[in-house]
């Protein structure tokens, strides 16, 4: 048996490349946190050349999401085969362990770098395969013995020229916002998607209480940027009035 962090791999009943299947495994160790996060947008690199994205949502220790892989002539799904499905799972200190609809099963843990990996396997399969999170995992913070008294924030006080038409001031004029027109349109979710603080699943969703922000499956929105395949959708749901949600998971109409 062979230990990675808090991950064991029996290697003789397995047979792999052992180049691709290490370099997708954590960091030797672990790093120090007693309850990780890895809930919102994740990209898993398999050892088998297959991307599988998951959107997960996190409550304690238990996991539950979505999923999706392709396979066949383009991994995007374009001209291959797309499966999708549900996520169930838990996350304990350092250990990760979840099983999705399709029958794939995936267990590792958080290496000292913070990133996420393991081995997954399919019911009667004899090959395990490497897989490796695109991101570092965030630490819970532990909760504190007393909750401090809540303070509404004091507004700053900007100094220079009051703007026009605002009760503010700044010393610099603002920018204009950036109008896309009817670009983009509009934004219909195809299911239930955390909305994030910027283009990329490394940004973090934002939280409301203990779960992600998230736009339901058929809410529409109106789009107001377009990055990298994440749209930026306006929404009262997160602070400031906007978010960005990947694109994979709307269907955007002009």
């Amino acid at each position: 048996m062979l230990r990675i962090g808090s991950i064991f791999i029996a290697l003789t009943s397995w047979t792999v490349s052992t180049i691709a299947f290490m370099s997708l495994l954590p960091a030797e160790g672990a790093a120090d946190c007693s309850q990780w996060d890895i809930g919102g947008h994740w990209e898993f690199h398999q050892s088998n050349g297959i991307i599988a994205k998951f959107d997960l949502q996190q409550t304690n220790n238990a996991i539950s999401g979505t999923g999706r892989y392709a396979y066949g002539n383009d991994t995007a799904g374009a001209f291959g085969t797309r499966v999708d499905g549900t996520v169930t799972g838990s996350v304990k200190g350092n250990s990760i362990q979840f099983t999705t609809s399709w029958g794939g099963e995936y267990k590792g843990g958080v290496g000292s770098d913070a990133f996420i990996g393991g081995t997954t396997s399919s019911p009667g399969q004899k090959t395990a395969v490497g897989w490796r999170g695109n991101r570092a995992a965030t630490c819970q913070p532990e909760p504190s013995a007393t909750t401090p008294p809540s303070h509404p924030e004091k507004p700053v006080k900007l100094l220079g020229k009051r703007l026009p038409g605002t009760s503010r001031t700044s010393t610099l004029p603002e920018k204009p916002v950036k109008k896309l027109g009817k670009r983009y349109g509009v934004a219909k979710a195809n299911d239930n998607v955390d909305i994030y603080r910027g283009p990329g699943g490394q940004f973090g969703a934002y939280q409301c209480g203990q779960l992600n922000c998230f736009m339901t499956k058929d809410e529409t929105a109106k789009v107001l940027d377009f990055q990298d395949d994440w749209y930026k959708v306006e929404t009262n749901k997160v602070p400031n009035g906007s978010g960005w949600v990947a694109g994979d998971h709307l269907t955007v109409t002009r």
